[in-house]
This record gives C-alpha cells, sequence and structure tokens, in this order.
C-alpha cells in the first residue's frame, strides 16, 4: 500500500489555536453501534465553506427529503465476509454489506459486497478514509485499488486512485438536528480511473468525488454531517449532503469523553470507571471493536469496577451506556 503521510503543521497549529480538538481512536464506530441520518435535497444551495480556524457552518437551511440508518455488525457475520479478511467491521445498506478495518491507526475501507453476489468492489489496496490520532493541520495521501462488477451482465473492471485527505477547519456546526462545537472538518478529494469499463458515448471512465466530513470525539461513530461534490464521467457534478438525526447524535452529546473518568490507566488487576450520571452497563472493546468484557450496573450507580487481569497486555476503549441511552467512549490500557 503505497502511502506518503505528511503532519507537517498539525501540532504546530493545535498548539495556537485552543479550541481544537484530538479524536483518538477511541472514536471509531464499534460492532452494537447504530447511526440515523438525514439525506437532503438542497445541498446544492450551501457552500461547504472555507478552510480555517474557529467558523461556523451554518446548515440549518437544509431539507430533508429521505432518512438512512445503519447497523455496525462484526465482518464475520455478513455473507461473503471471506473475500474480505482483512475487515473487522461491516455497515449493512439494504442487501448490501461495506466492509471496514477499524483498528488504533486507521478506519479503511475494504469494499462492498451485494448479498446476492451480483455486484462488488474488492479493494485489494484498501482505502484510508481516516488515520488517527486526527488534528487540525493533520493531511495524508493513500493509493488504492480494487475489482468492480456493477452487474452481472457489465463484467468485471478495476479501479485505481488516489485520495488525499487533510483536517483543513474546526468550529461549530449547525444542522437541523442542533448545534455543535469544537466540531473537526475532514476534506478528502478522492480521484479515480475505471481500467476496462466498457466505453459509454460522451462519458470518460475518471471521477473524482470531493467529500466534507464533520466529526467531534463527543459523538463517537457519527459523521454529525457529510457534504459531497461528486464530478463522474464527465458529466455535471452533483452535491449532496445528509446529516446525523438528533437521536444518533444525541448519543454521544450527553456523555461527553471529560465527563468519564478511567483508574488507574494504566491498569494491571482491575479498573473503576466512574461518570457524572448514573451507569446502565459497561463494555470493554478491543481494538477491532470486539466486546470482550459486558458489565451491568447496580441500580443508581456511577461507577462500575471491572477486572482486567485476565485481558492481555494493550489499548482497549471503555464504553459507557447511561440509563437515558446516551453513551461515550474512553480509551485505556492494560500492562502486561
Amino acid at each position: 500500500m503505497k502511502k506518503v503521510t505528511l503532519f507537517a503543521a498539525a501540532f504546530a497549529a493545535y498548539s495556537f489555536n485552543a479550541g481544537a480538538q484530538i479524536i483518538e481512536s477511541a472514536w471509531l464506530p464499534a460492532a452494537g453501534m447504530s447511526n440515523n441520518s438525514f439525506v437532503c435535497s438542497n445541498a446544492g444551495d450551501f457552500s461547504p465553506g472555507t478552510a480555517g480556524t474557529d467558523l461556523t457552518w451554518d446548515f440549518s437551511g437544509l431539507t430533508a427529503d429521505g432518512s438512512t440508518s445503519s447497523s455496525f455488525i462484526s465482518a464475520a457475520q455478513v455473507n461473503g465476509a471471506s473475500e474480505f479478511s482483512s475487515a473487522n467491521l461491516a455497515v449493512m445498506h439494504g442487501d448490501v454489506a461495506q466492509f471496514y478495518s477499524a483498528n488504533q491507526a486507521a478506519l479503511q475501507s475494504w469494499g462492498e459486497y451485494a448479498v446476492n453476489g451480483n455486484a462488488y468492489q474488492i479493494y485489494s489496496d484498501a482505502k484510508d478514509l481516516l488515520r488517527f490520532p486526527i488534528g487540525f493541520g493533520q493531511s495524508f495521501t493513500d493509493d488504492y485499488a480494487s475489482a468492480n462488477r456493477t452487474s452481472e451482465n457489465a463484467g468485471e473492471y478495476s479501479r485505481q486512485g488516489v485520495i488525499n485527505v487533510e483536517v483543513d477547519a474546526n468550529g461549530t456546526l449547525i444542522t437541523p438536528a442542533g448545534t455543535f462545537n469544537n466540531v473537526l472538518r475532514v476534506k478528502s478529494i478522492d480521484t479515480y480511473q475505471n481500467i476496462g469499463l466498457p466505453p459509454t458515448p460522451g462519458s470518460n471512465p475518471n471521477g473524482t468525488v470531493t467529500t466534507y466530513s464533520f466529526i467531534s470525539s463527543d459523538f463517537p461513530g457519527v459523521f454529525l454531517m457529510q457534504y459531497r461534490i461528486a464530478e463522474i464521467g464527465g458529466g455535471a457534478a452533483e452535491v449532496s449532503a445528509s446529516y446525523a438525526d438528533a437521536m444518533a447524535a444525541s448519543n454521544g452529546n450527553r456523555i461527553s469523553a471529560d465527563d468519564i473518568s478511567i483508574y488507574p490507566n494504566p491498569a494491571t488487576d482491575h479498573i473503576t470507571v466512574r461518570i457524572r450520571g448514573t451507569i446502565q452497563f459497561v463494555q470493554v472493546l478491543d481494538v477491532y471493536g470486539r466486546v470482550v468484557e459486558h458489565r451491568v450496573a447496580s441500580r443508581n450507580s456511577r461507577s462500575v469496577v471491572i477486572r482486567c487481569d485476565e485481558l492481555t497486555a494493550g489499548t482497549y476503549f471503555i464504553k459507557v451506556i447511561d440509563v437515558e441511552g446516551n453513551r461515550a467512549v474512553k480509551r485505556f490500557r492494560v500492562n502486561g
């Protein structure tokens, strides 16, 4: 996998901007999480804005004309998983499964597969979507390649591309679901070429998709909004946008990572997890998103003690669910 990582101004820019944040891999979605989002019909009336710090993006006038829901499950549970041996997470959209690798280093796409097997995209060289930690000024470039089939009659073709990702802005995001502070904007430019696809008169095999993704550590696994500009096959640019609904956003909003304390950290034989609210249950997840411990809290409890002397040394995540169903995720480490 050819990669060039550029961190040239990442932490310098962060040090001069008190409002910025660093997002760790604890943000990553994990099996068992679910998200809902609204798809908007008037995205073209809005601009993604300029790069910079302490900005305000007002998308409150977006009009939703549909909604989508997605649930994260273990990749091994999905038909066709054998074609995506490096993936540990999948998202179902109807009869199509999208496969990802979620780990400490990156969120990678490994492609998608229709349950009936008539269409697929299988990466031989995965596409890095995010790399951790994420901070203002971070950027990287990643080459990727895949084998594709759009339908049973279209035959196979290959795709080669490069994605350029930059965390180019931070600030306050306003959507119809509410106002979200301390948000990072991740701009990705995905340029690709299809090879072996039957020619279509008046079109070309190249495409570019520019995506602005808005994320915050207070909302694990949730893209608060995504704004896309797709220029495919030489046609006119298509602009689309989606934003997380209020229920999905509140899952991470009411329990901030700052409201969770884990001690001792690093741990040896046990940890105590404490929040400002009332705990319903706590899960321990490994770096692949697998639940390795599940503990239901006693009534009206604000803390839970979890033994970890049987866990192998390494990094883990605590997912806390309070009695109102809100959640947050925080990282800890177990020493050998």
